[in-house]
């Protein structure tokens, strides 16, 4: 098979402006107005593409707005990180599958909003205690070209509206300078939409439901050896990520 000779070219531009404040010693609060975004490039079309099928996409931009507080307790025992976003996104690179075959194209424009946060805590000597997580809001605000087959207003592929993740680690000393500690994490993530050409009869995109994982370690450190026993996602959950 011979393929096209193609190839593309772009000049952007980016900024980035982030103000901080700081409150006191361990507070601060932030915002920041910036732009990305990811380079285009060639596709090798497969044989028998229909009229139109794109040789190219190009770079899609964004423009990110956000606000933050970053905040510690006096005693360094308590932290908490929180951050407000909105995603303001420009001919958004997007997945087409024309004859089986995977390409990238352009949409036209994207919102994605949410919030952002970290805390972590140490009650006691040895405990240390983590809660991250994000709510994500992303979808199209204008239609795709056919060939991708979004709708304004469809969620973006395969984003979670929630992601959670607990964590705690418990260490202490033995056998006079050696270290043992525990660890564990719970994770969840919510449920995501497929690609937009993957629907159900009645239009509505195909969605894979969400999963909670656990993972747990034990060990023991030496300073010149360790040990360690370790178990991922013991409940044994399926975590799809293609339909």
């Amino acid at each position: 098979t011979t393929f096209d000779d193609v190839s593309s070219s772009e000049s952007p531009f980016t900024y980035s402006f982030s103000p901080r404040f700081e409150l006191t010693d361990s507070t601060s609060v932030y915002g920041r107005v910036a732009t990305g975004y990811r380079p285009g490039g060639p596709n090798v079309l497969p044989p028998g593409a229909p009229p139109g099928t794109p040789a190219s996409y190009d770079s899609d931009e964004l423009t990110n707005y956000e606000v933050g507080l970053k905040t510690a307790s006096a005693d360094g025992r308590f932290a908490l990180d929180l951050a407000a976003f909105y995603l303001d996104w420009k001919d958004i690179q997007l997945f087409a599958i024309i004859n089986s075959v995977g390409l990238n194209a352009n949409g036209g424009t994207a919102v994605s909003q949410g919030l952002e946060f970290t805390a972590t805590a140490q009650p006691t000597a040895g405990l240390s205690l983590s809660l991250s997580g994000a709510y994500t809001d992303a979808y199209l605000t204008q239609d795709t070209d056919p060939i991708v087959g979004g709708l304004d207003g469809d969620p973006l592929p395969w984003v979670p509206e929630w992601c959670l993740t607990l964590g705690a680690d418990y260490e202490w000393t033995v056998l006079g300078d050696a270290t043992a500690y525990i660890g564990g994490k719970l994770a969840f993530i919510d449920d995501r939409t497929a690609d937009f050409s993957n629907r159900e009869t009645d239009g509505s995109i195909r969605v894979a439901d969400s999963y909670t994982t656990v993972d747990l370690r034990a060990g023991f450190d030496m300073g010149h050896w360790s040990v360690e026993v370790f178990g991922k996602n013991l409940s044994d959950e399926r975590g799809i990520n293609d339909i």
